[in-house]
């Protein structure tokens, strides 16, 4: 009986142990689990944060991207737009090149031309129906023919008014007859070729006495 007893005693300690064991067990197992969890919240956590920088860091480089071809794009419109401007710019360099390609000559022959009209102007009245005036003049007329056909024409001076753009003054007098600025003579020729001119044309011009002693007073009072 005693034998029986003690046997009892000793197998309620061993459940008492083993059921210890499995409270043990279990709390262990629980706490590993929430060791794991934690782990992996924290896991999660980081690899979270590690995407999020990930994205400002594309988001940032996207931007200099976009930075960049916004740049190209310009830079390329604007040596697109210079390429332009240099090829106008030569199509009329070349174009001014063949239009005015004489000049250079023309320039050098108009000395000539104006001293063989100044030579004819000076021919005596009786000398006029001589043969050798006459073949002058007619070399004279072929002279301006040739000029004309190039595009060359004499710019008009006495009787005009003054244009600073195709006369130029050498002298000014005075003359009540004539409105003021009016071009009074002509002392030597100018010419235009081609719309361009190449030579102004040196003349004296009017300025009357109102309008200097106007001149003068406004000199006067300005002082």
């Amino acid at each position: 009986m005693k034998k029986a007893n003690e046997h009892n005693s000793t197998n309620s300690e061993d459940i008492n142990k083993n059921v210890e064991s499995s409270e043990t067990s279990q709390t262990e197992l629980k706490e590993e689990q929430t060791l794991e969890n934690n782990e992996q919240e924290i896991l999660n956590s980081s690899e979270t944060a590690k995407s999020d920088e990930e994205v400002n860091k594309l988001n940032e480089k996207i931007k200099q991207l976009e930075a960049e071809l916004v740049e190209a794009k310009d830079k390329r419109l604007r040596t697109l737009a210079e390429f332009e401007n240099y090829k106008k710019r030569a199509q009329n360099e070349l174009s001014d090149f063949f239009k005015y390609s004489s000049e250079s000559m023309i320039k050098k022959i108009l000395p000539i031309y104006d001293d063989l009209s100044r030579s004819l102007s000076h021919v005596p009245e009786d000398l006029t129906e001589n043969p050798f005036v006459s073949g002058v003049k007619m070399v004279f007329e072929k002279f301006t023919k040739i000029l004309t056909e190039e595009g060359v024409k004499k710019i008009e001076t006495t009787g005009r008014q003054f244009d600073f753009n195709f006369h130029e003054a050498l002298l000014q007098q005075p003359n009540n007859q004539v409105p003021n600025d009016q071009i009074l003579q002509e002392i030597e020729a100018g010419y235009i070729y081609k719309e361009k001119v190449i030579r102004h044309a040196k003349v004296i011009v009017c300025v009357n006495n109102e309008t200097n002693e106007q001149t003068e007073n406004n000199e006067s009072i300005t002082e």
